[in-house]
């Protein structure tokens, strides 16, 4: 059976249209099963995310899938469909995060892996699905190890924390305190767990917003007006308010130098118009990045990440050579799998004709020999029949391929 690949993603498909077709939890099991109880649907799995749903089915045909996800869906301009090597291909590239929102992110991989196990608890995963998501994540493995792809930030926000990581040596050991807790806030602490800062603190207006970000890094919330106080204990600050004034002052900033004893401080403005004082920069032992500075770093990362991608694309490659290897071998295994079936099934059949025939008292001799003659027979009637027929056709090339699984003078 071929393998089908049905999706839409963040290239082809609007956030209201993506939103129609998005499974997560319960919703998840529900669509698997329903794909599992379609005609002509022997494996499903769906991959599903903020940015994608693709389907992934094993059927007997086309129009099965059809069936299965409807014809509206499959009709609609922002469905985009793959068989076979061209669907193993785009796995392939998922997995790798080579078709991503942003190039080469490393969380997709989980998430294949999640549709995978979700497929596999729904039972609607054979072989030829968990073998080309496995597979899929071996190329992702091999693409994270011989590329550079994943190391180069492309993002102000994570630029941020990794210019970080790089002054400060013993990630685990420094306090970082973020001043806003909006969208850019949440960005920068989960980056910063991430890279196993030693203690967050947050400070925000609005304290009930801080309390909650605090909460889920395991962090300690500052109340705004303590904020003054709290910049001394904080080797990373990073602000990201939408203040209309400036936030941080130099003069904080030197009194938190002085009772630090001058240990040095990584200061990041990420604000338009900024929270710190442009000033600050002119202080010993601080170094102050703009979000005008993290652009250049963020736009370096994203230059280094489509070189790395460069070289991906050649595993992929090579990868998928070796899905379609396997393929190929899978489809001949099934002949194989199948004739021998219809040989033993066939000389089960006669061999108990001639036990009932030798019970009967009938002449040994003669019993073999008709036992030899309709195995014969059984065994050769279908394969001399097509034979016949791809002669008449003029099938030349396959006749020879047959031709040479008889060839006496092979050694």
């Amino acid at each position: 059976m071929p393998l089908f690949l049905i999706g839409l993603n963040h290239e082809t498909a609007p956030i209201d249209v993506r939103e129609r077709y998005a499974f997560v939890g319960e919703s998840l099991g529900q669509e698997l099963q329903r794909l599992k109880s379609a005609d002509g649907i022997a494996e499903a799995s769906v991959i599903s995310t903020c940015n994608r749903s693709e389907w992934l089915l094993v059927a007997d045909e086309h129009s099965a899938v059809s069936q299965a996800l409807g014809d509206s869906l499959l009709a609609q301009d922002y469905i985009y469909q793959y068989q076979d090597k061209e669907a193993a291909q785009h796995l392939l590239k998922v997995a790798c995060g080579l078709n991503s929102l942003v190039l080469g992110e490393p969380q997709i991989l989980g998430q294949c892996k999640t549709a995978l196990e979700a497929s596999q608890k729904s039972n609607t995963a054979g072989p030829l699905l968990t073998h080309s998501f496995e597979h899929a994540f071996h190329c992702a493995k091999r693409v994270r190890t011989e590329t550079s792809i994943g190391s180069h930030p492309v993002s102000v926000a994570f630029a941020a924390v990794r210019t970080a990581q790089q002054i400060f040596s013993n990630f685990e050991r420094h306090t970082a305190l973020l001043i806003g807790a909006g969208e850019t806030g949440e960005l920068l602490a989960r980056h910063l767990a991430e890279l196993g800062l030693g203690k967050l603190l947050v400070a925000n207006r609005t304290i009930e917003r801080a309390q909650n970000l605090a909460a889920e890094h395991s962090g300690v919330a500052v109340k705004w007006e303590d904020l003054e106080m709290a910049i001394p204990s904080a080797d990373i600050v990073i602000s990201s308010t939408a203040a209309p004034e400036t936030v941080v002052s130099t003069a904080w900033v030197k009194q938190a130098i002085k009772v630090r004893k001058r240990k040095p401080m990584f200061i990041v403005d990420l604000a338009v118009p900024r929270d710190i004082e442009p000033s600050t920069a002119e202080l010993d032992d601080v170094y102050l990045y703009t979000v005008d500075d993290l652009q250049n770093i963020a736009q370096q990362g994203m230059d280094a990440r489509r070189e790395a991608a460069a070289q991906a694309e050649d595993i992929v490659a090579n990868e998928l050579e070796n899905w379609v290897r396997w393929s190929r071998e899978r489809t001949a295994t099934n002949a194989i799998r199948s004739f021998r079936g219809h040989a033993s099934q066939a000389t089960q059949q006669e061999l108990e004709k001639a036990l009932q025939a030798l019970r009967n008292g009938d002449n040994a001799e003669q019993v073999l020999t008709e036992f030899a003659h309709k195995l014969s027979a059984k065994l050769t009637h279908a394969p001399t029949t097509k034979l016949r027929e791809m002669g008449a056709e003029e099938q030349q090339q396959s006749l020879a391929l047959i031709a040479k699984l008889f060839d006496d003078d092979q050694s």
